[in-house]
């Protein structure tokens, strides 16, 4: 759904709830599974690191038409990069 709306031009504002909703799921899954307590600084941290993989996907669906495994993995090492700087400074 994400990646439909990323690529509908009038959809910025309902892929940012979409990414908020996102970073909320990821956030809250996180605190749970690291032990440290809730922060807005580490949610907003999340909801970036949803932009960024979709980001990296839509680059790849516009220049080829699909989700090529390449960018792909790009993607997951850039949001799990990021998120690691999150972590760190949340921590």
């Amino acid at each position: 759904m994400t990646q439909i709306l990323a690529l509908s031009p009038l959809s910025f504002k309902l892929l940012n709830g979409v990414h908020r909703d996102y970073g909320e799921a990821l956030s809250a899954l996180l605190y749970a599974s690291l032990g440290f307590p809730a922060s807005a600084k580490f949610r907003r941290g999340c909801e970036i690191a949803s932009e960024l993989a979709d980001t990296v996907w839509r680059k790849s669906f516009l220049e080829t038409g699909k989700i090529s495994d390449t960018l792909h993995r790009q993607a997951k090492a850039a949001v799990l990069g990021y998120l690691a700087g999150v972590i760190e400074r949340v921590r």
